[in-house]
Order: C-alpha cells, then structure tokens, then sequence
C-alpha cells in the first residue's frame, strides 16, 4: 500500500491519506487502523485488526 503511494507521488500523482485508530475505553492500543487515500481523486479504503497475535510477555 505504501509502496503504491510513493509510486504515485513518483509519477507526479496527489496522494492523499487520512489514518485514523479505533480506541476501546482508556486503552492504547488501537482495535482497528481505518485507512482512506485518493490518488488523483479516486477514493480507496482499507480497513485493518490490531489484535495482539502473540502471548504476553514475563516481567
């Protein structure tokens, strides 16, 4: 994706990108990452989990 946009500003194309992270209560840790951009115009969005895939660490 990123990649993607960095061709398109390479190739004189505007990019646009808005990011936001989805908070539940007082965590830190975003549940979700919603993506918007446009090239030229052309909306595309993408929406990703941000669930922890592994197990937790000792202290």
């Amino acid at each position: 994706m990123e990649d993607g946009w960095a061709r398109n500003l390479r190739d004189g194309k505007s990019v646009v990108v808005h990011i936001v992270p989805l908070y539940e209560g007082t965590s830190k840790r975003p549940y979700r990452i919603n993506v918007t951009w446009r090239v030229n115009g052309k909306e595309e969005f993408r929406d990703f989990s941000n669930e922890s895939k592994g197990k937790p660490r000792d202290r």
